[in-house]
């Protein structure tokens, strides 16, 4: 049973790269599934006036949240699986229990090393791979 997704923010939720691109499917699946899945947390290596940014164009997001690691607040940045270690050991989670998100390779096959169910994250079409993990 999955209880918690991990996202990556940049390029998955919000694209920065030209402005801020949002990614409202992606979010209004998440919020609306939250009570399928319990935790929703944000693992992302943007700085911290990056994230405010974002804070502030996707309020919404944010009061669904329940976790946020940073490169500011965590020891490890991705894709070091340390980081996806301290993460799952805060919230008590097994890796198989665990969704993340993220348009990485890297990232992804880190997490993946570790037994956690991943997302490669590149357009809209894998919300539905996302759906078929959270609803087997």
């Amino acid at each position: 049973m999955i209880k918690a997704i991990i996202s990556d923010i940049q390029g998955v939720l919000v694209d920065t790269a030209d402005g801020f691109d949002i990614n409202t499917e992606l979010i209004e699946f998440l919020i609306k599934n939250k009570k399928d899945y319990g935790l929703l947390l944000l693992y992302s290596n943007l700085g911290v006036q990056s994230v405010e940014s974002v804070k502030k164009i996707v309020p919404k997001l944010f009061d669904h949240v329940d976790g946020e690691y940073y490169a500011s607040n965590v020891k490890y940045i991705k894709p070091d699986v340390r980081g996806f270690k301290e993460i799952l050991n805060i919230w008590g989670l097994e890796p198989s229990e665990v969704i993340f998100i993220d348009d990485n390779q890297s990232n992804i096959k880190a997490a993946e090393s570790l037994g956690i169910g991943v997302v490669h994250y590149e357009d809209l079409g894998d919300i539905s791979t996302l759906n078929s993990l959270l609803y087997p």
